[in-house]
């Protein structure tokens, strides 16, 4: 997740990732800019796009959160 997310001076998303055949999962909280703790939890199965797709979508919006609430 380090590498997934854009380069701040604090880090605003805490979380962990698991991925299985056709399943890919990442579940944690982010700290927005507003000061707020958001938990947040992604099940995706069976998807027809690749992973790199389905995790490019969860940091879209993740990073949407942070920076809108």
């Amino acid at each position: 997740m380090r590498n997934a997310y854009p380069k701040t001076d604090t880090p605003f998303v805490y979380g962990k990732t698991g991925t299985l055949s056709g399943v890919h999962n990442q579940s944690g909280y982010v700290l927005t800019k507003k000061g707020k703790l958001l938990l947040y939890s992604f099940m995706n199965n069976n998807y027809v796009q690749s992973t790199a797709e389905v995790r490019k979508e969860m940091v879209r919006v993740v990073t949407y959160l942070h920076d809108n609430f």
